[in-house]
């Protein structure tokens, strides 16, 4: 009875320590090559879109947290191509997580953006939908009033999301369909280049982001 108590308390000792806290990375992770991009204390690496200083948002609580009106956050200290991004967000109103970004002037047609909205639905506009273009599934749902999870991929020409678990869409660019321009877009997704900023949307609303961290992978 004794030894199988000790083994159940060693079992929960070992799995407390084997996860992070917040902004910090676990031993596994840190093994298998994700490094943090945000640090929970600063904002070091991120500047406001076009500007090399950030005016409207602050780390508040161990969020980079939108808290002025201004412009969207750009992780500037470096680009990525192929990676796994996790991030995870909290937010009242509209806001989008732009991946491989090309452009800062030109950002709308030039990065991607998976939608941030605090309820989640059917339509290319919803939580977790590629902006304007690939609507999540329905049983895709969000956690309204709290924190929520995307891990997005990109490798190569695929391009996937899941938030909270449940993947909302995946993409291969070398479709046809990508060769030419889609929605409200006027450049074609197939023919932008492959690296890019990654690029937290500031649109007027109450929203927040942590445990930002990247896994660079090999070209697919």
């Amino acid at each position: 009875m004794i030894k199988t108590l000790v083994a159940s308390i060693l079992s929960v000792a070992v799995l407390f320590t084997a996860a992070a806290a917040d902004n910090e990375l676990s031993d596994k992770e840190k093994a298998d090559g994700w490094k943090l991009i945000f640090n929970g204390k600063d904002t070091s690496g991120w500047t406001n879109r076009l500007s090399d200083k950030l005016t409207n948002w602050e780390v508040k609580d161990g969020a980079l947290t939108r808290t002025a009106k201004g412009t969207d956050v750009v992780y500037t200290a470096e680009q990525f191509e192929n990676f796994e991004l996790s991030i995870d967000w909290k937010t009242e109103g509209n806001s989008g997580v732009f991946i491989r970004m090309s452009d800062q002037k030109d950002w709308l047609n030039t990065g991607m953006e998976i939608q941030v909205l605090p309820k989640a639905g059917v339509g290319k506009h919803d939580a977790g939908s590629l902006y304007d273009l690939i609507a999540p599934p329905a049983e895709a749902k969000v956690n309204e009033g709290g924190w929520n999870n995307f891990h997005i991929v990109c490798n190569g020409p695929i391009i996937s999301a899941k938030m909270n678990g449940v993947e909302t869409f995946k993409i291969d660019l070398n479709d046809e369909k990508w060769k030419t321009p889609q929605g409200k877009f006027n450049k074609a997704y197939a023919t932008l280049p492959r690296k890019g900023f990654i690029m937290l949307q500031e649109h007027g609303n109450n929203v927040a982001y942590k445990n930002i961290k990247v896994k660079v992978l090999d070209a697919k």
